[in-house]
């Protein structure tokens, strides 16, 4: 079975599951999601999906300019929220879809496997994916939305916090 996410364990009990699309290319290991730093960092360009995924879980405020990565994922972790990859490579070809599709299956394993409470996609282009699982009785039930929430970059980042749950956002760290 293909690995879905690495470097980091799991939570025991996982309240919500957040699926991304994929990876970053390993020429660039250090955008990985779970490739924090224990100093602090300064807002910018570098490792956005990360900042801007927390700033909307809430973790992160909305103005914060410098916050800790590894306190900030500890807070995601410890409230039961973890992050896993449809694809647990980098997506490679123009066919972006077609590889996505490749990896449901494994998906669908991971996702029993970690057996979360919810699930909430994330990226536009896991949509084929959703449509794939939903009538999954072991999936489909636990979805909080049936569509996958922008990707929180690239011009999406405050439609990204806005459309992310109410009811899932956690207290801000910084």
């Amino acid at each position: 079975m293909d690995k879905h996410y690495f470097n980091v364990m799991p939570p025991e009990r996982i309240k919500l599951l957040l699926v991304s699309e994929a990876p970053p290319p390993s020429s660039k290991p250090e955008n990985y999601f779970y490739n924090v730093t224990d100093g602090f960092y300064v807002d910018g360009r570098k490792r956005s999906f990360f900042r801007e995924l927390m700033k909307g879980v809430g973790l992160i405020s909305e103005h914060a300019e410098a916050y800790n990565e590894r306190k900030v994922l500890d807070a995601f972790l410890e409230a039961g929220y973890f992050l896993v990859d449809t694809c647990p490579t980098a997506i490679e070809g123009a066919d972006k879809k077609g590889f996505m599709l490749r990896y449901v299956d494994s998906l669908r394993c991971s996702i029993e496997e970690l057996d979360p409470d919810k699930i909430l996609f994330v990226c536009k282009t896991n949509e084929i994916v959703i449509q794939q699982l939903l009538n999954d009785c072991g999936i489909g039930k636990r979805l909080l939305q049936t569509s996958a929430l922008p990707y929180p970059g690239n011009g999406q980042q405050k439609r990204f916090r806005a459309e992310f749950p109410q009811e899932y956002k956690l207290k801000p760290v910084y």
